[in-house]
């Protein structure tokens, strides 16, 4: 054989003997192929195959995570539009009293006042409003009014009461709510 001029024993082999010791080398040799190759690599995709289904769970979260920041994206524009149209001198008292005029109910305003809660956000600026001997069509259209103003305003909180006579009157009290500052 031709490697066997690099070894340099007094032992003679015979040819039985030499391939023993080949077979006995290569089985080494494939066995550390196996132990150092092959063993991590299929234990590799047994750890792959695991993971698939958990990534592919990411990956359904992330589309999802995707579509609400995009939605997040576009509720951010269309308020930072509102912010834009009503102006930098917007003043929420006057404008509800506007309204309330434009409704023709400014003469059942008993009160109108700024209040400041302390679970308000600090850009959030809120007005109780109580109102008495409104009938249904008039809250309902203040209310309209208030919701559809694009200024950015929502309601809060609304309490209303039943005030029995010879016609059916609401007592309202309501907190209207809008952001001061661009967010």
């Amino acid at each position: 054989m031709w490697w066997s001029k690099y070894i340099k024993t007094n032992i003679h082999l015979g040819t039985k003997e030499k391939l023993i010791l080949i077979s006995v080398f290569f089985a080494i040799i494939l066995f550390l192929i196996v132990q150092i190759y092959l063993l991590p690599a299929i234990a590799n995709m047994k750890s792959l195959a695991k993971a698939i289904p958990n990534r592919q769970e990411d990956l359904k979260e992330l589309v999802a995570l995707r579509g609400e920041f995009f939605e997040l994206r576009n509720k951010m524009a269309e308020i930072n539009t509102a912010f834009q149209k009503r102006g930098p001198n917007f003043e929420l008292l006057t404008f509800l009293e506007e309204l309330a005029k434009r409704c023709n109910i400014e003469n059942k305003i008993v009160s109108m006042r700024p209040i400041k809660h302390p679970s308000l956000l600090p850009n959030e600026m809120t007005v109780e409003i109580n109102m008495d001997r409104l009938i249904t069509e008039e809250l309902t259209k203040y209310l309209y009014e208030i919701d559809n103003s694009g200024k950015l305003l929502y309601i809060k909180k609304t309490n209303i009461r039943s005030n029995y006579g010879r016609k059916k009157f609401l007592n309202v009290s309501l907190h209207v709510s809008t952001l001061t500052e661009k967010l």
